[in-house]
């Protein structure tokens, strides 16, 4: 157990990373700390924290986890976790939105002697997005007209469509599944 403990979960200077830093030790969170999902697919992002460590030589013993929480929950059926190994995972569900995911770094040490054994909160966002299965037909005029059929999940709310970067004349949400 250190007295010194975690400092904080940091940016690093080209906004890439965030970092744990501890004395002896940082924990690097991967630059896809604003990651896009699809609706129902279950996501793993391997080493999305990386240099695991719980500090100098006298904590070696310790082991490290993060405690991970969400200011969305509804948006998943999984919630966001980051295993000990560093692999960020989560099931987002049928629902599109943006989730604001609050990391903290919590050593085995505990808080006895003065002891800190957890970082300061960093946050990073999630965003669900819709899922496209299918476009139908698959290709159509230059000039426009064709009606086009787009199957997938997550399309309530949805105020625009674009092929190519043109707008859709109009579009209509039969149905969300």
């Amino acid at each position: 157990e250190s007295n010194r403990g975690w400092s904080s979960i940091t940016s690093s200077a080209d906004g890439n990373k965030l970092a744990a830093v501890e004395a002896g030790g940082q924990i690097y969170i991967n630059p896809h700390y604003k990651l896009a999902a699809a609706c129902s697919s279950p996501s793993t992002t391997v080493n999305f924290a990386t240099n695991i460590s719980p500090g100098p030589v006298t904590e070696a013993g310790q082991t490290v986890s993060f405690q991970v929480s969400n200011d969305n929950n509804s948006l998943f059926t999984t919630q966001p976790a980051i295993s000990s190994n560093g692999t960020l995972t989560f099931t987002p569900g049928s629902s599109t939105g943006v989730a604001t995911v609050t990391v903290s770094v919590v050593d085995s040490g505990g808080t006895a002697f003065g002891g800190v054994d957890a970082s300061l909160p960093e946050t990073f966002t999630i965003s669900v997005v819709p899922a496209v299965t299918s476009v139908s037909p698959p290709a159509g005029a230059r000039v426009g007209g064709t009606s086009v059929t787009i199957t997938g999940i997550g399309f309530t709310g949805a105020t625009n469509v674009t092929f190519n970067s043109l707008q859709a004349t109009s579009f209509t949400v039969v149905n969300d599944t």
